[in-house]
């Protein structure tokens, strides 16, 4: 797998994270007028999100700053195309934080009621926007020979870019559903179980009817296999809810979109927009990816590659498959670590000299001394000693054999 293709499917799965966790989230939100008769119960509601509704969003920073730095081209003519809609989901994602940290800050009825307001129009919000970012990256926009979009700024908003944007938010509406029913207990549960049920089949139509438009007009063959997963996991999921089995209704539903997802990116890929002007120019992962340098300093530092690591000579010498990081001065004695010479943090060569080791009172006994008792040839560079002089004894220079004659 070539290293665009690798960012890509990363891509991918930070928007799957994004989908599934903070999905649940929203559909939390959502159902707070719904299914939260009096402010215990909405505070109930709130407190099954409360540990990680903030940490969920991390996962769309995650894809925003992955589509940037892997493909810049793809980021500049996404997100400028779609510049309102992204402008109205940060203001409501800024709303929704404020409200949950503010709603306990002043004991009154109404102060508590306005900021629930808030808190449930900041939760139909982004899910309402990302199903439109989403769809507008699968259908295309009106892009030109240079990669810029043709036409006003709603050219992302159309019929298909609207139903997926209802397709996500009546998703997350029933996934929020499933989680208040697995984190509460007593009649609020029950109550999220019953809407659940009531609602699953007729939210999971959007999802399921944006899939077939995207397999109609783009789908591959292999796209068929998730595509028919995602009816039958929500049927699993109907199933799992009226036995009261709410965990298992909620995997099924994390299958659900998930493989949603696969089919999305799997119809859309090689290209990561496409033009719907001209096929010519559409934005693909090779022509909207970073330099290849880019995308491999971007990669772990210590992951197995065949081109080995990057920017150092000295790692000529070193297999391509060595999956643990080594110092310069280890990879020049292999046989012996610095653990086993008794040294914890590699030496700091100043000079001529080689300075290091695990206190300050020894490293000045070694600089002026030269050498280190017990210290060999067969057991690496040795602390005090010229470089490429081995055994104990030999003095680091001048200074030390005055010292010595003082």
């Amino acid at each position: 797998m070539d290293l665009p293709t690798l960012w890509f499917c990363i891509v991918a799965l930070f928007w799957l994270g994004y989908l599934f966790l903070e999905g649940f989230d929203f559909g939390v939100g959502m159902l707070l007028p719904v299914l939260g008769r009096d402010d215990t119960e909405r505070r109930v509601m709130i407190n099954t999100i409360g540990p990680v509704w903030d940490g969920n969003e991390v996962w769309l920073i995650a894809a925003a700053g992955a589509t940037f730095a892997a493909f810049p081209a793809w980021y500049a003519g996404l997100f400028s195309a779609a510049y309102l809609p992204l402008l109205i989901l940060l203001l409501a994602l800024i709303g929704r934080g404020v409200a949950f940290e503010y709603r306990g800050k002043v004991d009154s009825a109404r102060w508590r009621a306005t900021w629930d307001r808030v808190i449930i129009l900041g939760s139909w919000i982004p899910p309402l926007a990302v199903g439109l970012i989403l769809a507008t990256t699968v259908f295309g926009l009106p892009l030109d020979e240079g990669g810029n979009r043709v036409g006003s700024v709603l050219e992302a908003v159309r019929w298909e870019t609207v139903l997926g944007g209802v397709a996500v938010a009546a998703f997350s509406l029933v996934h929020g559903a499933a989680f208040l029913a697995l984190k509460t207990e007593g009649e609020l549960r029950y109550r999220a179980r019953a809407f659940a049920l009531r609602f699953a089949p007729v939210a999971l139509l959007p999802l399921l009817g944006l899939l077939l438009l995207v397999q109609w007009r783009d789908g591959l063959t292999w796209t068929l296999l998730p595509l028919l997963i995602v009816p039958l996991a929500g049927l699993v999921a109907i199933g799992r809810l009226a036995a009261g089995r709410e965990g298992q209704a909620f995997t099924a539903l994390g299958v659900v979109i998930a493989m949603a997802v696969v089919t999305l990116f799997g119809a859309l890929y090689p290209e990561v927009l496409p033009s719907t002007l001209d096929s010519a120019n559409s934005l693909t992962v090779e022509n909207a990816s970073s330099s290849s340098y880019t995308l491999q300093v971007m990669r772990p530092p210590c992951s197995s590659t065949k081109a080995g690591r990057i920017g150092s000579s000295a790692n000529a010498s070193v297999p391509a498959t060595s999956r643990r990081c080594t110092h310069p001065d280890e990879r020049a004695h292999p046989h012996t670590s610095f653990r086993q010479q008794g040294v914890f943090r590699p030496p700091i060569r100043t000079g001529h000299l080689v300075v290091g080791g695990p206190g300050p009172a020894r490293r000045v006994a070694v600089a002026l001394l030269g050498g280190a008792p017990g210290a060999g040839p067969d057991r690496g560079p040795v602390r005090g000693q010229r470089r490429g002089v081995g055994g104990a004894g030999v003095p680091a220079g001048p200074r030390a054999r005055r010292h010595r004659r003082r």
